[in-house]
């Protein structure tokens, strides 16, 4: 039996996960820490020092290289405006100072006539013993923890809508310029009868070329397309209550297909513009996005030469059916799927923007998946308060990204 502690109090214990936490900052303590101490001299306002910048891959593990800091001894110093922190720590007998600021990490190196080893080189040195240890204890401490509060829908997602439906625009741009400034004008026609039958043929395949390019640019648009609702889904599911059923797997919503990412988002039965969105999506995705961006058969100018006698062949499509189409010459969309692609994306677009925190979603603000949050999100949609909240929640995220 285990004896009490004379004062009555109870003696914590580690868990597996604290011992393992413990075990890994004394490997990096003995590893990659090697030659880390307390610092030993003061930066004035007089001193000579020399900047060094990290790689702004770095941003990752800004949090764990402060806490491997605390290992070394670390000064804490007073942050300010724009900064996080600032630790202070000798390295080979070098004063440097670490801050974590808006624009990454800048390492500042106290100089002295005693240290024999270039400042650049001493701060790439500094810099890949850190980024090594902090990523030493991720993988040994810190994953297994990560790992579980995604299984248990503890985190928030990183909003990407600038750059997904940046992406969207952009195409579409080109596809709106590129139709309606239509066929590039061909040389001017002489009298000479020779020379006409030229221009009609230089001009009729300037116009498959045409119809070819403006179809390879749709197929851009498509594809951008989906990765922007794919990703809004995702943003919007943080406000949907199918979020908080007990069955619900953030990790598997990030790998789920669009259209089970749109159940969730906007949960059945569907009816209106959210049904007729989903029926848009379904038919792009099943009539143009899979036979044009993932390869296969299934369509007719996807054809099949078959020879069903001596001398005699047909073009089919992959079912056996007779195809008047040919891959080469045509283009893989006409002007009409063209017009019926957009207008459907025009009704995708309208049901997206009919959430109540579809605003939420274009400012770009992060989307949390702790239950708490949702359930504060659909009170706040249920009192029709939603718009006041994104302007709170947006201003409080201006204060953030801005270091305020």
């Amino acid at each position: 039996m285990t004896e009490e502690p004379r004062d009555g109090r109870a003696v914590p214990t580690l868990t597996d996960e604290d011992e393992a936490f413990a075990l890994a900052l004394i490997g990096i303590r003995d590893r990659e820490l090697r030659g880390f101490a307390a610092p030993s001299a003061s930066f004035e306002a007089d001193s000579a020092t020399v900047q060094y910048r990290f790689a702004p891959s770095a941003a990752s593990v800004a949090d764990i290289i402060e806490m491997v800091l605390g290992v070394t001894r670390a000064r804490h110093q007073p942050a300010y405006e724009k900064v996080a922190w600032i630790r202070e720590f000798d390295f080979r007998r070098t004063t440097c100072r670490l801050q974590w600021g808006k624009f990454g990490l800048r390492l500042t190196i106290l100089l002295s006539e005693e240290r024999d080893e270039g400042a650049d080189e001493l701060g790439k040195e500094v810099e890949r013993r850190l980024t090594a240890a902090a990523t030493s204890l991720y993988q040994r401490a810190i994953y297994p923890r990560v790992q579980r509060e995604l299984r248990e829908n503890r985190a928030t997602v990183v909003n990407q809508f600038a750059r997904y439906r940046g992406a969207v625009d952009f195409h579409l741009a080109h596809l709106r310029q590129m139709r309606n400034a239509g066929v590039p004008e061909s040389r001017p026609i002489r009298d000479d009868s020779h020379d006409a039958l030229l221009s009609i043929l230089e001009r009729a395949m300037a116009e498959a070329a045409h119809r070819r390019e403006v179809a390879y640019v749709c197929t851009a648009v498509i594809a951008t397309y989906f990765a922007y609702v794919q990703h809004a889904l995702v943003v919007l599911s943080a406000f949907s209550p199918a979020a908080l059923r007990p069955v619900f797997s953030l990790q598997k919503l990030l790998k789920a297909g669009w259209a089970d990412q749109f159940d969730v988002a906007f949960p059945a039965p569907h009816a209106g513009q959210i049904s007729r969105a989903k029926h848009a999506l379904n038919h792009i995705a099943k009539n143009h996005r899979g036979r044009l961006l993932h390869g296969g058969g299934g369509h007719p100018a996807d054809g099949v030469v078959v020879q069903w006698a001596p001398g005699r062949r047909s073009l089919v499509s992959e079912d056996g059916k007779p195809s008047a189409q040919f891959m080469l010459l045509q283009a893989p969309l006409s002007a009409e799927e063209v017009d019926d692609i957009l207008e459907r994306i025009n009704h995708v677009d309208e049901a997206l923007e009919s959430h109540p925190y579809f605003h939420w979603l274009r400012s770009g603000l992060e989307a949390d998946f702790h239950s708490q949050a949702i359930e504060y999100a659909l009170r706040m949609t249920k009192e029709g308060k939603a718009s006041e909240y994104i302007g709170y929640a947006n201003d409080s995220f201006d204060r953030a990204v801005n270091w305020d």
